[in-house]
């Protein structure tokens, strides 16, 4: 009986002592292929050999590029895409930028480029804003613009730069303004004043002025003003409106001249 015990035990124990090699080797193996990885994602075969940039209108591929600071051969792996997206938005047109891989060698900068909504006649130039009230750029000439020139403005200092981010009550009240509207809704109103908060006025690019009180639910009054200003046109007497009052959606004004 003792001899069959201790061979017994030498069986569990030699399969015990295999199975415990196997774990050991299949340990090594893996961190074998890590480490193999490792070194080959260092390799010249990830090095950069192309550099496309996606998403932008404004701001020119090279310009891009440039600011990104990458270089083609730098390893594709030790991009840091945080580190990429705060230098890109040194340019005030570039909002953010996002990094793609696709091996081996391409690297792929998505910009997401800031939207002009706005601009204002400082007497010295004109600025273009985003929704935020970041200053986009400065033009001294202009002929025409598709976005809404915004008047009765408190005064601000008229030297702000492309990327500063303009701090003034009454262009809040605009821009909140502006945040209700679609991009067609902007396209169709050439000026909105803001002297009086609480009696914003619009104007159409049709020269129709629309009165819409502290601007809170302007898709609504939107909705109303326009469907009137199309049955005035129907009836051939739009050119005899003074003034559309939506202030009360429940009791739209019209004022004749």
């Amino acid at each position: 009986m003792a001899k069959k015990k201790n061979l017994v035990y030498i069986k569990e124990y030699k399969k015990r002592h295999a199975n415990n090699q196997r774990f050991v080797l299949m340990v090594v193996f893996f961190v074998a292929c890590l480490l193999a990885g490792y070194f080959f994602s260092l390799s010249s075969f990830f090095s950069i050999n192309t550099i496309k940039v996606e998403g932008n209108k404004l701001v020119g591929n090279d310009r891009v590029i440039a600011l990104s600071g990458i270089e083609k051969g730098r390893n594709i792996f030790k991009i840091n895409q945080q580190e990429l997206s705060q230098w890109l938005r040194i340019d005030p047109l570039i909002a953010n930028a996002t990094v793609s891989r696709k091996l081996p060698g391409t690297l792929i900068i998505n910009v997401e480029e800031r939207k002009s909504v706005a601009v204002i006649a400082t007497g010295q130039a004109f600025i273009w804003l985003d929704q935020q009230g970041t200053v986009i750029t400065r033009m001294v000439k202009m002929n025409k613009f598709d976005v809404p020139l915004l008047t009765g403005l408190n005064k601000f200092d008229y030297s702000v730069m492309p990327g500063t981010v303009i701090k003034n009550d009454s262009l809040d009240k605009a821009l909140d303004l502006i945040r209700q509207m679609t991009a067609d809704m902007r396209s169709h109103i050439s000026e909105i004043n803001v002297a009086d908060p609480q009696k914003i006025i619009v104007c159409t690019k049709d020269g129709i002025e629309v009165r819409v009180g502290n601007g809170e639910d302007f898709e609504d009054k939107y909705i109303l003003y326009t469907a009137i200003i199309e049955d005035r046109t129907t009836n051939g007497d739009i050119k005899q409106i003074k003034y559309i009052d939506v202030t009360v959606v429940d009791k739209p004004v019209i004022t004749y001249n």
